[in-house]
This record gives C-alpha cells, structure tokens and sequence, in this order.
C-alpha cells in the first residue's frame, strides 16, 4: 500500500469517528454502589463509637462496684434481721420443728435460772452461818508481821452467850494465827477451841466481846436436819468451799444409795452426789430448805464425785466435840451385822470387828480382827452407834467388861475381856 492510499484511510476513519459506541455506566448502578460503600462507612463508625462508648461504660460501672465491694460496710445478720425472719416463712415444715426446739430451749434455761436463783437466795439464807478462816504462821521475833499460808471455810455450829463456836478442818489448822471472817465483812481472831483428829474436825472459838453488837446479831448457827429423810434423787446444796476456794457453791442431787463408812468406835451415813468437789473442800450440805443435812470433807481425789456425812449420825459426834465432853474410846473399826446372817449363825447380837487399832485399848486387852463384840457390862450391843454411846457411859482410864464372839462363823466361842478405855483425840 502506498503513502497516499494510508492517507485516504485515515482521512476516512476521522469522518465516521462520530459514529463510535461509547458504553457508558448507569447512574443508577453508580449510586448504588455509592450507597453501599457510605453505609458500610457509617455502619463501621458507628459501631466503632458504641463499642467505645460501652467499653468504657462498662469499665466505669465496673469500678463502681469494685469500689462498692471494697467501701461496703459489713454487718453480720442477728435472729431480728427481716431476711431471716422470711427465711424461715418460706420453708413452714421446719419452722415448726425450730419453734419446738427454741421452746425446748427456752424451757431448759429457764429452769436453770430458776435453780440458780434458788441457789442464791438460799446461800444468802445460810450464809449467818458460814465463815472464812484465814490463817497465817507468825514470826517470833516480830509478832505483828505475818505471813498468810492457807484459807479454809467454817461452820457456826453453836452461838452461847460469850461465845461462837465454828467447825471447820483440823488438817487446815497447822497455822498458830486464825483470823476470821464473819458475814458482815468484820473480821477478828479466833482460837483453837477443841478438836477430833481421827475424823478431822477443829472447833474454833470467838469470844463475843470481840465482835461488835451488829456482827453478833447477824451471827446464826446452822439449822441440823435429819439426814435420814434424804433419798435418791433429792436436790442438795454446798456452801462455803466445796471447790477448794472460800466462798464457793455448788449444787446437784443425790445419785447413790446410802452407805456407811466405819471410823474409830464409830459408823458415818455417806451419800454420793452429782456435784464435784476438791480434795480440800469442805462445806455444808444443806437441803432445799436450807437446812443442813450433811458435811462434805476431805472428798478425796480431785473433781470426783462428792460425797458427804450424813448429819443424824454426826450430830452425836458434834455436840460431844463442842461441849469437850471426853470421849472414850477403844480403837476397833466395825460394822453392823445384817440381821438374816445373825440369825443364821445363831448371834444374837453384835458388831462385826474389822480393824484395831495398834496399841489402843482394844488392841491391849486382846480383841482380834474378825471378833463380834457382843455386849458391854452386861448390856446387848445391837450397833456400831449403840456401841459408842455405851462406852461414854463410863470415864476414862476405867475398865469395862466386854462379852466377843471368837470365830463367830464357825465354831463360835464367847470370851470375855476387859478394856482399859481411852480418851478420843
């Protein structure tokens, strides 16, 4: 093709160059897709604000109640607090099984508080007749100074016209001072006045001109009762130091049977109670009356049971040891024989001798371990009581014919001796 032909060619294309398809886009589509892309751009903005927005809302409101938790004050909820008391209304079947275990409850404290009570107003009856001994050992050189070594408590048993007489525990008297302590607060010296050293006991006397007209008259011996009345079960009271400690209480019930206890030419009633006591305690046993029926003393190992003299057999003891009548003795150990065994073995009468004591009256003028003594000049020994009270018929240092019963469970042969009697010391 030549130069001038491609001319032509060209000159022709740019003469139906206005006729050329042009392919142009929709406004609509163009829109659309405009649309499209400012919503998902609103979309995202918005979205990124909320979730900024919440975020911190939430952090806020998470600080809140942190802040909430570390500043709230505690209370601890008590039986008024109303979301017990709806607690207790949602779930009624154990309602009624808490009513029932409160008023159980209630019940038993209030019997407490009642025995309590009664326990105060009796030991404000009985206290007249209690007192606290202190007792100190003094210097020889310097009298006035003292040194107080032990406490114990007493018993007013008696009241004369010049003077008190009060019981307490001889092993506690080893001190040459004795102050005492009356109800009212006054305190004066006191006096070893007499005193029973196989059982223990020690009279102290206070003369009435140490006292002041006021503590005399608050003074009131113990009211005694018949031990005898008791029975299982019975409530008992202990004032003065059943604990070891001046000014102690305590009460139970009698839990045992009465026993007996053989001393010296003599026989004690012991009655076992509910109550604990120290080895050194010592106190009145008193009766809901206030009445004392008994004397605890030397209880034995610590916080065992407690276990007391009864006071009808005591009396007698007592009323000799405060009015220093002598009493004889002849130091055999004894108990009484069940009828049915005397009537088995033919004995009439008689105490069965357990022990004699070494170098005593008894033991002198040849009675054994194992003996039943029979009478005493003449007359029928039926008990270990009835066989004290015959030999304080007689004074001391005097000879009395004494009718035994050797190998009375066997071949049975009756001697008769003759015992030198001594003084009880």
């Amino acid at each position: 093709m030549d130069e001038n032909q491609e001319n032509e060619e060209i000159e022709e294309k740019k003469e139906f160059s206005f006729m050329e398809e042009k392919v142009m886009e929709s406004k609509k589509v163009k829109n659309k897709r405009f649309n499209n892309i400012r919503q998902a751009l609103v979309s995202g903005i918005v979205f990124g604000v909320s979730a900024a927005v919440c975020f911190f809302a939430v952090q806020a409101i998470a600080g809140k109640i942190q802040d909430a938790e570390v500043s709230e004050k505690v209370e601890l909820i008590t039986s008024t607090d109303s979301g017990l008391n709806n607690e207790k209304k949602e779930i009624p079947e154990k309602q009624d099984e808490k009513n029932e275990s409160l008023k159980k409850t209630d019940q038993a404290v209030h019997m407490l508080n009642d025995v309590l009570s009664y326990t105060k107003r009796l030991e404000n009856l009985c206290s007249p007749s209690l007192v606290g001994l202190s007792l100190y050992s003094s210097s020889d050189e310097k009298s006035i100074l003292y040194e107080k070594n032990s406490s114990v408590s007493g018993i007013i048993l008696a009241k004369t016209s010049l003077k008190v007489l009060i019981l307490t525990q001889k092993s506690a008297i080893v001190q040459d001072v004795i102050h005492v302590k009356f109800v009212d607060g006054n305190v004066v010296s006191g006096k070893l006045y007499c005193q029973d050293d196989k059982l223990d006991f020690a009279i102290i006397c206070v003369e009435k001109k140490q006292l002041t007209n006021s503590t005399w008259d608050k003074v009131k011996p113990a009211v005694m009762e018949e031990s005898t009345r008791l029975s299982t079960g019975d409530i008992v009271f202990a004032f003065g130091s059943p604990k070891g400690v001046v000014s102690s209480i305590d009460y139970g019930y009698i839990n045992a049977g009465e026993t007996q206890k053989s001393v010296e030419d003599y026989q004690m009633d012991v009655y076992t109670t509910s109550m604990t006591h120290h080895s050194n305690g010592f106190a009145m046993i008193c009766n809901e009356e206030g009445q004392m029926v008994g004397l605890l003393i030397n209880g034995g190992d610590s916080m065992e049971n407690c276990t007391f003299y009864g006071m009808s057999k005591l009396k007698l003891i007592l009323e000799n040891l405060i009015n220093q009548d002598e009493q004889r003795y002849s130091g055999v150990t004894a108990v009484d024989i069940a009828q049915d065994v005397m009537s088995n073995y033919s004995l009439r009468s008689g105490i069965y001798v357990e022990a004699v004591q070494q170098k005593s009256p008894a033991y002198k003028a040849g009675i054994m371990v194992g003996d039943v003594i029979t009478a005493v000049e003449g007359e029928r020994v039926t008990s270990i009581v009835n066989y004290y009270t015959l030999l304080q018929q007689y004074d001391q240092g005097e000879s009395v014919k004494m009718t035994i019963v050797r190998d009375p469970f066997g071949k049975q042969k009756e001697i008769k001796v003759k015992v030198k009697l001594g003084t009880r010391k």
